[in-house]
């Protein structure tokens, strides 16, 4: 569902009771238009608490900053209270309320944009489960041959390599069916769960020997979910639909990483800088 900032902004007044009309109703995937003048704008986001929300930026995107800072960890106005995994140089960014946490804002800052979000708590009675994935659509996308090329590499950093392991059980533990996957496997270092054509992309989540759920670093490609890991076993969830995905030849040593990045086609190379070109005591 594509939206403009506008009628988003409208639909969170109408929610919070200020504006006297008929509900809108938030999807839980959604995208939003951006350009230059939404900068301007605070972009309200509806999250619960128990669920997580992933926030997709554009291709060739990524992340410089979060909270304000150039820090690893994202930061918000309430740092105790919610959960966000994101670094610099990531594309996707991922949070979650803790039950302690009240609504606050988060600052992101892209190498194309900076964003400013509000967040907002649905009451845990709430019939809707919030927003769980956010992406972006940006106008002028008609990009230079120099930028599609680094998209292309973007891509294959992070595109489906070797199928080294195919044995996985999947299991169907509550609900229709409808979030099945049609096939999943592992290269050795990231897990690829292909859901079918038209399909609602779940929630995933790692399950470890006590059945405690927790978090995942992951992204999509289309119908492609991509966890930037290897784990014994996976969870996926959709309102009230549960799927347990078991990996029966788990390797908890994975595979060597001989290119230093996610794909054999493209090869990290570190240039180490000249000695004297660090003073002493420099970062």
């Amino acid at each position: 569902m594509k939206q403009s900032l506008m009628p988003v902004l409208l639909a969170l007044s109408i929610l919070s009771g200020s504006v006297s009309a008929a509900p809108i109703k938030f999807q839980r995937i959604m995208v939003l238009d951006y350009d230059e003048d939404a900068q301007d704008k605070s972009i309200p986001l509806l999250t619960k608490r128990g669920f997580v929300t992933q926030i997709d930026f554009g291709r060739g995107e990524t992340i410089e900053s979060l909270g304000g800072t150039s820090q690893a960890a994202a930061l918000t106005g309430d740092a105790d209270g919610w959960i966000v995994v994101g670094r610099k140089g990531d594309r996707h960014l991922y949070l979650k309320p803790k039950s302690e946490a009240y609504p606050s804002n988060l600052l992101v800052v892209t190498n194309r944009y900076n964003y400013a979000f509000e967040l907002r708590i649905l009451p845990d009675e709430s019939r809707s489960d919030g927003v769980w994935r956010l992406s972006f659509r940006y106008p002028n996308d008609g990009l230079s041959s120099a930028e599609v090329r680094a998209n292309q590499v973007a891509y294959a950093l992070g595109a489906p390599t070797e199928k080294r392991n195919l044995k996985y059980r999947i299991e169907l533990i509550r609900g229709n069916g409808d979030i099945l996957p049609k096939k999943v496997w592992d290269d050795g270092r990231f897990t690829y769960i292909a859901m079918g054509n038209n399909r609602e992309i779940p929630a995933a989540f790692k399950v470890d020997g006590n059945d405690t759920e927790s978090t995942l670093n992951l992204h999509t490609e289309g119908q492609l979910l991509v966890i930037h890991e290897v784990a014994r076993r996976f969870l996926l969830r959709l309102d009230q639909q549960e799927v347990g995905i078991w990996n029966d030849a788990f390797d908890p040593d994975g595979m060597a990483n001989t290119t230093g990045t996610a794909s054999p086609d493209v090869v990290r190379e570190v240039v180490e800088p000249q000695a004297s070109a660090l003073p002493m005591g420099g970062r």
